[in-house]
């Protein structure tokens, strides 16, 4: 794989091409003074969408274009086959917005320890980004997710986990977060959305309810929280070792990063890909996490010398 991709970096293909796709994103994954003299500056745009947006109207397009270019958002949706009929595709959604693995990590004893941990990661995260939110403030937005997300056994059952409903139930059922906008901004259609399988329904009743009874201020600290944990592993390397950190070494109790180059050729070869279901980051195109790793937390791996993990998520 190492000398396929080296070959397209290496291979001035034509414009538009496989290859020169490839190479180019190898080489700007392995281009580490650029990134460092980028700063927080590709993502500058994304957190400034967040903290202008007047309203939760306008919030909930800014997360809507922030999924379809690999941010998750409080629940997560892709295309797949209807489990019922599989002559035909349908949009599913299922739950998200969180940050740790799973609910029990929210609520059970033997995760306190972790919760502290991660909460710290947040703050860390907002100091070298310059933000000024209070980090147990996202953490108890998280926690009132976690709340309404299914637990594991539950999430595995295929009868509970298949609800087809109608865009027009959806918009009658769960008022409050602007749905049609969201979608426009996700650059789907109505019509796209006719039809959808929710994995977990009573979670969207959960979400929407929370949507309303917290402040938009604290939904946006919970955004910019999220815009800074799906980009991390491609920013500075304060922000990789950082998220490495907590991601690998708390949660998986990893001890070094791999090397550059096999983590660039895994970003190459984990695009665009369908979320996992159990994904805390729950975009479209995001890095599928690999067999067995029991953090569901995107935390792919970049290109320093001590560049990341042997897993992604």
């Amino acid at each position: 794989m190492r000398t396929i991709i080296g070959e397209a970096a290496d291979s001035d293909a034509a414009p538009g091409t496989d290859a020169q796709k490839i190479g180019d994103l190898f080489t700007s994954f392995m281009d580490t003074d650029t990134i460092a003299a980028a700063g927080l500056g590709p993502v500058a745009d994304e957190l400034s969408s967040v903290a202008g947006a007047a309203d939760r109207a306008a919030l909930a397009s800014v997360l809507g274009r922030l999924q379809r270019v690999g941010v998750g958002g409080a629940f997560g949706h892709y295309v797949d086959t209807d489990s019922k009929n599989s002559q035909r595709y349908l949009m599913h959604v299922a739950q998200g917005g969180i940050g740790l693995p799973d609910e029990s990590y929210y609520r059970e004893e033997q995760y306190a320890e972790i919760r502290d941990e991660y909460v710290a990661h947040i703050g860390r995260m907002f100091a070298l980004a310059g933000i000024e939110h209070d980090p147990q403030r996202v953490f108890a937005l998280e926690s009132k997710l976690a709340a309404g997300h299914w637990d594991v056994v539950k999430r595995r059952d295929a009868d509970l986990t298949y609800n087809l409903v109608t865009l027009e139930s959806v918009l009658t059922d769960l008022p409050g977060f602007d749905w049609s906008g969201w979608i426009a901004a996700t650059g789907a259609t109505a019509e796209q959305w006719n039809e959808i399988v929710v994995r977990q329904p009573s979670f969207l009743e959960v979400f929407t309810q929370a949507w309303a009874d917290e402040s938009l201020d604290e939904w946006k600290a919970w955004a910019s929280w999220r815009i800074l944990r799906a980009r991390a592993p491609y920013l500075t390397d304060a922000f990789v070792d950082e998220n490495f950190a907590f991601y690998g070494r708390t949660l998986t109790g990893a001890r070094r990063f791999a090397n550059a180059g096999s983590a660039a050729c895994h970003s190459c070869r984990t695009f665009s890909v369908r979320p996992s279901e159990n994904s805390t980051s729950n975009a479209i195109s995001r890095p599928r996490r690999r067999p067995g790793c029991r953090c569901s937390s995107r935390t792919s791996p970049r290109r320093t010398g001590r560049a990341s993990p042997t897993w992604s998520g």
